[in-house]
């Protein structure tokens, strides 16, 4: 099946511009509250001959980018698409030095210099070869509230928020998990009267254990909902490297995701995403140690806490220069610039979190991977409920249960349905892992004579044939497997024009499934 990917093109030469592409698009899905709010994930532009007029999300979680240099502009929610037409290819080192450490990019940053994502509740106007464009954040003051005031309100307005939402032709898919955001969405939607068509939990590739499907399992057999557990059968390589060309070159993660994307991708149902829900009651990166790193501005000892990559491995990964130009305290100096955005709000680690790899990285898994016409409902990033969590202080989340007791209040019937035991063993997953391996060295082993500009393969190449042939070597190998392929593919992007069009065909070919 083939899906063309949306974009607009304007060049501004001699007094005349010179377009192409769709003039008018809407993307994502618009939920009007009351008569002044549009409420939604979505983005839209309009070319009316003179000007182009993009409007987004207030939290700018509808993925697109924006090209622009001299007199000429370009927007789509492929940066494949915007390199295919022509987009400069030079490399963001700054972004990248904080990317690869952290995992994901921060403020408005792409893998390229001159590309970059829409800004949250964006304003943006284009003409006559001249940009105008900004953004923020919607930033919230504390809300004094008792714990058992803040309970009540939260369960009041996640209750509005998935009534806002409740799918046209009450048909709808459920991603299901052994945690609390899904359970939360499924509970409110059966109160409604809404039975989701399937339930889906997906197997990981190289982590996790069987808990997540068993409770998932556990809560669909509960309400006689049909489960699906989508087990990985496609090569962990082939979907790693086609989710990077999906995602934008954007997010080290999702992979495992891409086996449910392709079933739910430009499904006419709806699609539940509990994205928000966790990093805004009861994320795992508070805690005090964290909040008073970020009222004394320490932001040296935050950011060491958010890089997560061994420094060792990039001084390994890349060749002198390369490393160089992304070195730590350049990457340190960098993501301090965002760090005090959030310093003097109720949740500072919430907020930066939220605002870079929830918005950034996360929201990628849902329009990113499962097409650009689906419909995919985030209840948890409802204006009036997201305006609330925003504020709540930390003082009622450190605890990492105040999503557990709303619950619970909410449905006390079914309090006896187990979460997810995190302390479970993962499965053991060697062979795929080896596979990946396999396949990544097979991949490296193209480029003759060391011919890269990035790697080291000179180093890389003896050490890969050395786990070849020692099993514990091998087992280790996925922590700079992954990392290798993001940059080769990367560096292939930057500097092969072929790539670009290969790339374009896996972006714009999408082998859907029906389901029924």
């Amino acid at each position: 099946m083939n899906h063309s990917v949306p974009f607009f093109h304007a060049t501004f030469q001699n007094g005349k511009t010179i377009t192409r592409g769709i003039s008018h698009c809407n993307l994502g899905h618009k939920i009007p509250i009351g008569t002044d709010r549009i409420d939604g994930i979505y983005v839209d532009w309009n070319w009316d001959g003179q000007r182009l007029e993009v409007k987004n999300d207030l939290y700018g979680f509808y993925p697109l980018y924006v090209y622009h240099d001299q007199n000429e502009i370009c927007i789509s929610p492929s940066i494949v698409k915007l390199l295919a037409e022509g987009a400069k290819r030079d490399l963001n080192w700054p972004a990248l030095g904080v990317f690869m450490r952290a995992g994901f990019f921060i403020k408005d940053d792409t893998p390229f210099r001159y590309i970059r994502a829409l800004p949250p509740n964006a304003k943006f106007l284009w003409g006559n070869g001249k940009l105008k464009i900004s953004g923020s954040y919607t930033l919230r003051d504390e809300n004094k509230l008792t714990l058992s005031q803040a309970l009540d309100d939260y369960i009041d307005l996640f209750r509005q928020a998935i009534k806002r939402r409740l799918p046209r032709n009450r048909e709808c898919f459920l991603p299901l998990s052994g945690g609390r955001d899904s359970r939360h969405i499924l509970f409110e939607l059966l109160k409604n009267g809404i039975r989701p068509q399937s339930c889906i939990t997906v197997e990981h590739y190289t982590q996790g254990s069987n808990e997540d499907a068993r409770i998932a399992q556990l809560l669909a057999s509960t309400f006689s909902l049909k489960h699906i557990l989508l087990r990985q059968t496609v090569p962990f390589f082939n979907s790693e490297y086609r989710k990077n060309f999906l995602t934008n070159m954007c997010t080290d993660e999702h992979t495992h995701f891409l086996i449910m994307a392709d079933i739910l991708a430009n499904s006419n149902h709806a699609i539940y995403d509990g994205i928000g829900g966790d990093i805004l009651t009861s994320s795992r990166t508070l805690s005090n140690t964290i909040l008073q790193l970020f009222r004394s501005r320490n932001f040296r000892e935050l950011s060491n806490l958010i890089f997560r990559c061994d420094e060792n491995l990039l001084k390994w990964l890349l060749r002198r220069n390369i490393y160089s130009k992304m070195n730590r305290e350049s990457a340190i100096e960098y993501l301090t610039t965002e760090l005090e955005q959030h310093t003097d709000v109720p949740n500072p680690p919430g907020s930066f979190y939220f605002w870079n790899r929830t918005r950034r990285e996360i929201s990628l898994s849902s329009y990113a991977l499962c097409g650009f016409n689906s419909l995919i409902h985030m209840p948890y990033i409802d204006y009036d409920l997201f305006n609330f969590l925003a504020g709540i202080p930390t003082s009622l989340l450190l605890n990492q249960d105040f999503h557990t007791r709303a619950i619970s209040r909410a449905f006390p019937e079914f309090d006896n349905i187990p979460y997810q035991d995190k302390t479970v063993k993962d499965v053991d997953r060697e062979s795929l892992q080896d596979r990946f391996f396999y396949d990544v060295l097979a991949y490296l082993m193209r480029y003759p004579f060391y011919k890269t500009e990035m790697l080291q393969l000179e180093s890389l190449i003896p050490r890969c044939l050395h786990a070849l042939i020692s099993p514990s070597k091998r087992r280790d190998s996925i922590w700079f497997t992954k990392p290798l392929l993001y940059l080769l593919q990367l560096e292939e992007l930057a500097t092969k024009p072929a790539v670009i069009s290969n790339a374009l065909r896996i972006v714009e070919r999408r082998d859907t499934v029906k389901t029924t």
